[in-house]
C-alpha cells in the first residue's frame, strides 16, 4: 500500500486530504494527515474569539468529525523530513513515530514574523492560535476593568495596516463600546487605540477606493492612524519608531508579518529570500516530483509576482495538488495551477464590510452577512456549517461573552 503524507492541517492540509480521498475511493492507498493539535481551526475568524463575539466552539473543527475513513490523522510535530530517504519523523505525546511516504504535501503554513525588531517577540500578543486568542482577550477585559475602576489612561497598540489588524483594530472598537453600555462609568476617552503601520496608509496591497472606506471607518470608530511608522523597538510600556517618536502601551498586539513554518529539511530544496519552498507551476518542489508544497509556506510566482497568504490561496491550491498526486499515480498528465482571485471583504465590525468582488467595490451590511455566508461555507463539515449558521444569527441577539477563560 501506497502512503500519502500531508503535514499541516490547515485549510491547505485539510482540503488536500479530503480532494485525495475523493480521487483514491477506489485506490488502495493510504493518507495521512499530521498536525500538533487535533482540531481544525478556521484562523479567519480567530479575532473574533478574542473580542468576544463568536465562541470557541465556532472557530474549531475536530478532525475526526472532518476527515472520512481512508484518511488516518497522526497528532504530533513533524521534526525532520528527509527528502532523500523519503522518510519524516513526527515527535508526538505517545513517543516518536518515522513514517515512509511515497507522495508528501508540505502545509505546514506560517508564524508571526517579528522581523528582529528589538522586544517585538518578548513584548507583544500573538495571534496565530486559539491561545493567542484566549490570552488577548484576557489581558483586553483586564485593560478595560482598570479603565473602569481607576480612569487610567489605556493605550492598545496593534501593529501591522494589513487585513487582519484592520479588522482586529474595528472589533476592539467596538469591544470597548460594548463595554460601555454595561457599565456606564467607563471612560471611553481614556482608552486610545493605535493602528500602526510602516506604509503611508492601511491595507496598501488593497484597491484605493478599498483603502480609502476603512480608513474612514476607522476613524469614525476613534481609532488613531499612525501611518508611516516604523517600529524600532518595543517595551513593555512604550513603542519607539525609527524617527525617534514614542508612544505609551498596556498592550503591544503584533500581526504585522509572517514567515513560513517549516521543519528540518534534508535534501536540496530551494527556498525563496523569506525562506518559503520554492514550487514549480504544478506546486511539486524542484528535483523532487512526489513532494508538493502549499499554502503559506510555498513561494509560487504567477505573472512574476509571489501569491498572497491567504486561506482562499490554499484552497484552491489543494486541488490541484491534490489531481497531480493522482495523476502521477496514475501516469497521467499533471495540471498546471492557475490562481483566480475571487474576490476580497473585510469586516470593520457589527454589520459593515467593505471590499471587492469580482472588480466591483462593496460594502455596507448586506456584504458584512456575505462575508459571514462566505465564510460559513468554507467550514468543513455539513453539520458544523448548520450549528455555526444557528449561533451565528443568535449572536446578533445575544451579548458578547467577556468571560474570561
Amino acid at each position: 500500500m501506497k502512503n500519502v503524507v500531508i503535514i499541516g492541517g490547515g485549510f491547505g492540509g485539510v482540503y488536500t486530504a479530503l480532494n485525495l480521498s475523493k480521487l483514491f475511493k477506489k485506490i488502495d492507498i493510504k493518507i495521512y494527515l499530521i498536525d500538533k493539535k487535533n482540531y481544525f481551526i478556521f484562523v479567519p475568524l480567530i479575532h473574533e474569539i478574542a473580542v468576544g463575539k463568536i465562541s470557541i466552539d465556532n472557530a474549531i473543527v475536530p478532525y475526526i468529525d472532518i476527515l472520512n475513513k481512508n484518511i488516518e490523522f497522526l497528532e504530533g510535530e513533524v521534526d525532520l523530513i528527509d527528502l532523500d530517504k523519503k522518510i519524516i519523523n513526527v515527535k508526538s505525546f505517545y513517543g516518536n513515530i518515522k513514517l515512509n511516504y511515497h507522495y508528501l504535501v508540505i502545509a505546514t503554513g506560517s508564524k508571526t514574523n517579528f522581523f528582529n525588531i528589538k522586544g517585538a517577540q518578548s513584548n507583544s500578543y500573538e495571534l496565530k492560535s486559539l491561545q493567542d486568542a484566549l490570552r488577548l482577550k484576557n489581558k483586553l477585559l483586564d485593560l478595560l476593568e482598570i479603565c473602569r475602576l481607576t480612569e487610567k489612561e489605556i493605550n492598545i497598540n496593534i501593529i501591522g495596516g494589513g487585513a487582519t489588524e484592520v479588522e482586529l483594530s474595528a472589533e476592539i472598537a467596538d469591544l470597548v463600546y460594548y463595554y460601555k453600555n454595561i457599565y456606564k462609568n467607563l471612560n471611553v476617552d481614556k482608552i486610545k487605540i493605535n493602528l500602526i503601520d510602516k506604509n503611508n496608509d492601511v491595507l496598501i496591497q488593497f484597491d484605493p477606493r478599498i483603502r480609502e472606506k476603512a480608513r474612514n471607518k476607522l476613524i469614525e470608530k476613534k481609532i488613531n492612524l499612525f501611518l508611516n511608522k516604523e517600529v524600532e523597538e518595543i517595551g513593555e510600556s512604550y513603542i519607539k519608531f525609527k524617527d525617534g517618536y514614542k508612544i505609551n502601551s498596556d498592550i503591544n498586539i503584533w500581526v504585522a508579518g509572517v514567515a513560513p513554518n517549516l521543519p528540518n529539511i534534508v535534501g536540496d530544496i530551494k527556498l525563496d529570500k523569506t525562506g518559503k519552498i520554492i514550487v514549480n507551476e504544478y506546486l511539486q518542489v524542484k528535483d523532487y516530483k512526489e513532494v508538493f508544497a502549499l499554502g503559506d509556506c510555498a513561494y509560487f510566482l504567477q505573472n512574476n509576482k509571489p501569491l498572497p497568504n491567504l486561506a482562499q490561496v490554499a484552497f484552491k491550491q489543494s486541488k490541484t495538488v491534490a489531481l497531480n498526486i493522482y495523476n502521477l499515480e496514475n501516469k497521467k498528465e499533471l495540471k498546471k495551477f492557475i490562481y483566480k482571485h475571487t474576490g476580497d471583504l473585510i469586516s470593520l465590525g457589527d454589520w459593515y464590510a467593505i471590499g471587492k468582488i469580482y472588480g466591483t467595490i462593496v460594502s455596507g451590511k448586506f456584504f458584512w452577512w456575505l462575508w459571514r455566508t462566505v465564510y460559513l461555507f468554507k467550514i468543513p463539515t455539513l453539520k458544523k456549517k448548520i450549528k455555526l449558521a444557528i449561533d451565528w444569527t443568535f449572536n446578533l441577539f445575544y451579548n458578547r461573552d467577556i468571560s474570561k477563560i
